[in-house]
């Protein structure tokens, strides 16, 4: 599907957060909470854990994904308690994400797969259901089990996403010394402006043109950092 024309006024008040960050029920295991700035939705991005967050910097990152939006829906629950009485809910998945060229994907976002209860599996199951209906992609994903450098490079790009007045000067002429060069390590294409400026200032035009997908890298490599 195409998404990168739409007017997405009926998504943001259809899909706005249907809870709020907090600690409330977490008991003895609190959540790390907070928020990314997030450039693609213009607005604060709240999180539940530190793998929410960081596949939201991916989700920042990955120019196929156009928009997204946390806790979007309600998803009706029932099922028997240990007393054997009926108790209903709502769950509430993590996140909804659209992507150019495809249908939208519901994700469910996890510490660990080593750890599936009863209820994850019954909030998996009707999760799976609703994404069905609605014709989206559905899958549980589990951020912090990605390789370290992955990891590290993913939050080290994050806060190059926004463009900076200095970077003006010299993106155009960044662009067109790699496309002189064809191939080249981070370190070097800065300092081959040395003549020009001290290297260091080109460095975060380097990485927001990485960061913005003009620039393509491999995420498993390392080297990406100075």
């Amino acid at each position: 599907m195409d998404w990168s024309n739409r007017n997405w006024s009926k998504e943001d008040k259809l899909y706005e957060p249907k809870r709020k960050v907090d600690n409330k029920g977490s008991h003895n295991k609190p959540h790390v909470i907070g928020s990314i700035a997030s450039y693609k939705m213009s607005r604060d991005v709240p999180y539940h854990s530190l793998a929410e967050c960081l596949f939201y910097y991916f989700l920042e990152l990955d120019q196929a994904s156009v928009r997204y939006y946390v806790q979007p829906i309600n998803v009706p629950m029932k099922n028997l308690n240990k007393d054997g009485d009926i108790k209903q809910w709502f769950h509430v998945p993590d996140v909804l994400v659209f992507r150019q060229g495809s249908v939208p994907h519901l994700y469910q976002i996890k510490n660990s797969p080593d750890i599936e209860t009863e209820i994850f599996k019954l909030c998996n199951s009707r999760c799976e259901k609703l994404a069905f209906s609605q014709n989206w992609k559905y899958s549980v994903i589990y951020p912090k089990t990605l390789p370290e450098v992955v990891v590290r490079n993913l939050k080290f790009l994050n806060p190059y996403l926004k463009k900076r007045k200095s970077y003006s000067q010299w993106v155009d002429q960044v662009i067109n010394k790699l496309s002189y060069l064809e191939t080249s390590f981070v370190l070097d294409l800065a300092r081959s402006f040395t003549a020009s400026v001290d290297f260091r200032y080109i460095l975060p035009v380097v990485y927001h043109l990485i960061a913005t997908g003009v620039f393509n890298v491999n995420l498993q490599k390392t080297g990406l950092t100075p």
